[in-house]
């Protein structure tokens, strides 16, 4: 649903305000923190990396992972559905298809500008394939999380920032790195894989934890604003450097 609002808000309010096709450069600025959620509403992806990484950790804690029954689970939850609108964007926006694009698409690179085009049919595929991206690591971060204990993904956190500070310093386009990459979104996965385990740890349903959820809330509430008035996912700027690291952390003390 706030996905659902942040598109309408942006989308349809632009619309009524003006006839000039909308662009980033339209980004509006929230008057409150309460308005930043909704204006930063594709926050809610970021909210499903993080539950998505934390629900994997928490069910593969107690029993043995087999690599097959994940990957063939995962696929079946998927990819029906994900062929199924990848037909219908092909049916309706035919003059966008190639054999190519359509390749890049269906072998977990839909996120790629070359992948297919099939207007809103296949709009949210990005995600899709960057949830993917993470479904082949899965099972490998956490067998070496088994072997190595938690202190891994900190330093696995730590690596990514600096690839991505890196590429920042030599002029990458860091918003299309940071938003639309496993590059610039690992973090959100890790430190879900991270939230898992201290919960699989140290959780016992007490008040104390409901204080976490509120603070986890005025967090990612404070951080979606300054965010928004830093420009918000309108500017291409150093912020996202540590963006989705920041953000990824008020959702899992919310979580």
């Amino acid at each position: 649903m706030l996905v659902l609002y942040f598109h309408s808000c942006h989308l349809i309010t632009h619309k009524l305000q003006s006839d000039v096709p909308y662009d980033l450069s339209f980004w509006p600025r929230a008057q409150n923190p309460f308005s930043s959620l909704i204006l930063e509403g594709h926050t809610a992806v970021s909210l499903f990396f993080v539950l998505s990484a934390f629900v994997f950790t928490v069910g593969s804690s107690n029993r043995k992972l087999s690599f097959t029954g994940f990957y063939r689970n995962r696929f079946l939850r998927t990819y029906p559905l994900f062929l199924f609108f990848l037909a219908l964007g092909i049916i309706f926006n035919i003059e966008n298809f190639s054999w190519p694009s359509l390749t890049r698409s269906i072998f977990f690179l839909a996120n790629s500008p070359l992948a297919i085009d099939g207007g809103p049919f296949t709009f949210v595929f990005w995600s899709i394939a960057i949830e993917w991206h993470f479904y082949l690591l899965f099972p490998f971060l956490f067998l070496l999380v088994k072997k190595f204990d938690w202190h891994l993904l900190p330093a696995l956190i730590l690596v990514f920032f600096a690839i991505r500070y890196y590429l920042m310093l030599q002029g990458e386009d860091m918003l299309s790195l940071s938003y639309w990459t496993i590059l610039g979104r690992i973090d959100q996965f890790l430190i879900g894989m991270l939230t898992g385990l201290f919960y699989v740890k140290y959780f016992v349903e007490s008040k104390k934890f409901d204080a976490f959820a509120l603070l986890g809330l005025l967090l990612i509430l404070t951080a979606l604003f300054v965010f928004n008035q830093l420009g918000g996912n309108g500017s291409n700027n150093e912020k996202w450097v540590i963006w989705p690291t920041i953000e990824a952390s008020c959702w899992a003390i919310f979580v």
